[in-house]
């Protein structure tokens, strides 16, 4: 009983501010059994009834309605500061959280909000690792999170009032459907390799926006079933089915164009925790031992009529172990043939918006049982970070006449990927190095010819 004597207390002395809410005009509701209440309080403190002199929050809302409708007050928060309460689902950080309102303390460091707020969800949703027991609301600092794109940019839960229990509610409305906005992985695994990219889908209704990778689509969503259109890399037209688990925290799909279909799966939040470097790459060599090559082929050269966009780096050794030559995620790991039917795996890393590097193992051989081989001397996967001198695997060398890696550079720049000399992104010992080999003892002078006059 002294609990609720202490709640009450605190509501009838909040003091109050200009309220902002992202929804309706206030709602008064006669039902009083549907009303349900949640303490605000930080996160660090004990539980305690004792409120006098510290952070703390209390709010009511309807358990069942069309809409979210609530009333909070909170006190002791940061003076004429903006915050922002918020649906924070788990597992953290918290991907496809939802922005249910905000508002400006007074300078008192007092805050009230009321309203009623269309959220198209009942809480927990069904994607939130706390589901079914309820959903954990959190009161934050409205410039710590972007509620468009539904995510933390800034983490400091010294600052926050996070409620003491979890809460139910349910929208009635028939009308409601689920929202699937937020980042997503994207994953290809097949028989012609694997491969990962991240999606970032925006929904509003039924309608669908979607990044990936990226390319832009839209589309619709009919219950589970998302379905959209977008141009693809080279400008063809690619259609995406995708249709989501009954949890909403996975999917299964496909991906077609004229050329080709292929299946996806996916799941909920980013492909990797991996941070783009915002300078350009500096590199080391692709290879363990540069003294077991014995042959290469110039950037720029050209060979049956096609130019060499890369560095070769030939063997005539079992195993010659292949290691990354700068930072980055693997996004692909692709199995396909080439000239002469030689099958090679192609793999590669994505370094930051601009850049990709591509190293490609070639046994140089057309036998599937030589690629299987290959295949099983590939230590990485698709999704995995990795950085200078980790090993990505080893060549198999079958005695064929070519065995080697080829090691590729491209920039990004206007939509237009271009095909970069590798030399010029080494740091100064590898770039000793690689003339050492290639020069000295290769003859290949210079390693990076001039573009070629094609007929």
């Amino acid at each position: 009983m002294r609990f609720w004597i202490i709640i009450l207390l605190f509501v009838a002395s909040a003091l109050h501010a200009s309220p902002a809410v992202h929804g309706k005009p206030g709602h008064h509701s006669q039902n009083t059994d549907n009303y349900g209440y949640l303490l605000l309080a930080p996160q660090a403190s004990a539980w305690s009834t004792h409120l006098r002199g510290r952070p703390a929050g209390f709010l009511r809302y309807e358990r069942k309605a069309p809409t979210f409708n609530l009333r909070l007050h909170a006190r002791g928060l940061q003076r004429q500061q903006d915050y922002t309460l918020i649906y924070f689902p788990d597992p953290f950080p918290g991907d496809r959280l939802i922005c249910i309102a905000s508002g400006t303390t007074n300078r008192g460091g007092a805050l009230s909000l009321a309203g009623q707020v269309e959220l198209n969800t009942r809480l927990p949703a069904v994607f939130d690792d706390n589901y079914p027991d309820g959903a954990r609301l959190l009161l934050v600092l409205a410039d710590d999170v972007d509620c468009d794109m539904r995510r933390m940019l800034t983490w400091q839960p010294q600052a926050y009032l996070f409620g003491k229990w979890l809460i139910k509610y349910i929208d009635t409305d028939a009308d409601a459907v689920a929202d699937y906005s937020g980042s997503w992985c994207l994953r290809r695994d097949d028989a012609t390799g694997e491969s990962v990219l991240d999606m970032t889908l925006t929904q509003s209704g039924t309608d669908v926006t979607a990044e990936i990778a990226g390319l832009s689509f839209s589309g619709t969503l009919s219950e589970r079933t998302l379905s959209m259109t977008g141009l693809g890399p080279e400008g063809e037209l690619l259609s995406v089915e995708l249709v989501f688990s009954e949890q909403g925290d996975s999917f299964t799909g496909a991906v077609s164009s004229s050329a080709e279909s292929f299946n996806v799966t996916g799941s909920s939040g980013q492909c990797y925790d991996y941070e783009d470097p915002l300078v350009d790459p500096v590199c080391s060599l692709p290879v363990a031992e540069p003294g077991l090559v014995v042959g290469g082929q110039q950037f720029n050269s050209v060979y049956a009529g096609v130019v060499h966009q890369g560095l070769d780096f030939t063997f005539d050794t079992p195993l010659p172990v292949i290691v990354a030559p700068c930072q980055g995620v693997v996004t692909q790991i692709r199995r396909h043939a080439i000239s002469l039917d030689n099958i090679i795996f192609s793999v590669t890393i994505r370094y930051n918006a601009e850049w990709e590097v591509l190293i490609a193992f070639e046994p140089y051989s057309p036998d599937p049982a030589i690629a299987d081989l290959q295949a099983a001397e590939i230590d990485i996967s698709a999704g995995d970070v990795v950085n200078p001198g980790d090993i990505l695997g080893r060549l198999i060398v079958p005695g064929t006449e070519f065995s080697h890696i080829h090691w590729g550079m491209h920039h990004a720049a206007g939509g237009v990927s271009t095909a970069m000399c590798p030399r010029d992104s080494l740091t100064p010992a590898a770039a000793a190095q690689l003339d050492a080999l290639y020069i000295d003892t290769l003859g290949l002078d210079p390693v990076c010819l001039d573009p070629p006059v094609m007929p």
